[in-house]
């Protein structure tokens, strides 16, 4: 039978490796700063030029084409 020494010997050497770190991965939480800002920004500004649009759209009441109303069947044919 394995003497305690020995098996407690064994012990600290697998609490040891089991302990060891292993390779580290990149953490999935650490974000590009600079091209969320410029992705960000650039967001922004299309989202602001399509809302001056819209305003003077509305504003300018452009003339659209006359819509042809569509004929209704007439009664007895």
């Amino acid at each position: 039978m394995a003497s305690p020494g020995r098996i407690l010997a064994l012990c600290m050497c697998l609490l040891t490796m089991a302990s060891a770190e292993g390779p580290q991965e990149p953490d999935p939480f650490t974000y590009d700063y600079h091209t969320l800002r410029i992705g960000g920004l650039t967001i922004a500004g299309i989202l602001f030029i399509l809302g001056i649009l819209i305003i003077l759209s509305e504003c300018l009441h452009l003339p659209s084409r006359p819509r042809l109303q569509p004929s209704l069947p007439k009664p007895g044919s």
